[in-house]
């Protein structure tokens, strides 16, 4: 049987990888090229200047691609650039640079290789952000099958994916699936780390989330404090944590209708989420939509506006014009509006969130 053209280029890259490890493979021409391109793009990623970043992981990845595709090279033009597009949050466009690794991958090390069961979970995690739920299950479902035959059933190393998969569960409310898998990956956390690691902040967290929004506020409670208590500990490390336990508890007061709280809680993980991830940034828009609801209905009604309206430019900015997030805004405001008789903006408000309905449909 004759080897197909794919076959011939994962044959290649094997014996390039092979060369690489030995010492072999002597640097000329479009290699020197391709090395100093792959640097600078390092460099400026690390600095986080991600578009000087991506202009010359792109050329480092032309040069790897001209050369053949087949050097091993080509495989790390193809990883950095997913990792680029991660970080940038432009799923997207990391959607087929992590395809293209893993199929490298499991060409060049198997599908059952512990490399491969990572790759996958970046895949599953690329269209967990996307909302392919039902693309990113069984990519999840499949990276803790491959780890466990490495690792075993009850490695930490799990707990992640799981941590992850449990997430997937709770966005499409599958929630027969999903209390096992993120108290599992916890216990995992706990045996390997101990009860107050940092590591245990985010999976406390996403348990307490399931308890909440499947209305157990009292088994979700103690978990958020605990939570926040632990990502305290990793704040001076510019962990986004903290930022996010306490946006979660907040809403969980709000719920109580411990309002002054809720407050406290919201103007906290405001000011940590600015710090650490600037002042406009989607998260940084949630807690203030909330912070608006909360100021609503606490009747601070010039609060509630400011904090509605800077929402609102975030979301446009970061989103456009016509994202859900954008009309949820402003159907909030839009009810202050009308609350406080100013009836000509409530319209002009209701007018915007018409064009984004007629716009998604």
């Amino acid at each position: 049987m004759r080897a197909t053209t794919k076959a011939r280029r994962w044959l290649a890259l094997v014996v390039g990888l092979a060369a690489l490890t030995l010492g072999g493979v002597a640097a000329a021409g479009p290699q020197e090229d391709w090395e100093a391109a792959y640097k600078a793009g390092a460099q400026a990623f690390a600095k986080k200047d991600y578009r000087e970043a991506e202009k010359h992981h792109l050329a480092a990845y032309k040069i790897a691609y001209d050369i053949g595709g087949a050097d091993p090279r080509y495989l790390k033009s193809v990883q950095a650039l997913s990792d680029l597009y991660w970080a940038e949050r432009q799923y997207a466009a990391a959607l087929p640079m992590v395809k293209e690794a893993l199929d490298m991958q499991q060409a060049v090390l198997g599908p059952d290789h512990i490399t491969v069961a990572q790759t996958l979970n970046r895949l599953a995690m690329v269209h967990h952000m996307m909302k392919n739920y039902d693309e990113a299950e069984p990519n999840y479902e499949r990276a803790l099958d491959v780890l466990r035959k490495h690792l075993g059933p009850d490695h930490a190393s799990l707990a992640k994916v799981r941590n992850n998969l449990g997430e997937l569960y709770r966005r499409k409310k599958s929630w027969d699936k999903v209390e096992a898998l993120l108290k599992q990956a916890l216990a995992d956390k706990e045996a390997k780390f101990g009860p107050e690691h940092e590591s245990l902040a985010s999976s406390l967290n996403d348990l307490a989330m399931f308890y909440k929004d499947t209305g157990k506020p009292a088994e979700a409670e103690p978990l958020f404090v605990r939570a926040v208590a632990i990502a305290e500990t990793i704040h001076a490390k510019n962990d986004q944590t903290l930022g996010t336990c306490l946006h979660n508890l907040g809403e969980l007061r709000y719920e109580q209708q411990k309002y002054d709280d809720a407050l406290a809680l919201y103007r906290r993980a405001l000011e940590v989420r600015e710090a650490q991830l600037g002042p406009k940034h989607p998260h940084v828009a949630s807690t203030l939509n909330n912070l608006g609801n909360l100021y609503f209905k606490r009747g601070e009604d010039a609060e509630a506006e400011a904090a509605y309206k800077r929402a609102i430019d975030i979301r446009k900015e970061e989103f456009g014009r016509f994202h859900a997030s954008v009309a949820t805004t402003l159907g909030n405001y839009m009810a202050l509006l009308t609350k406080m008789g100013r009836d000509v903006d409530a319209m002009a408000i209701q007018a915007e969130i018409d064009a984004i309905k007629a716009r998604r449909k």
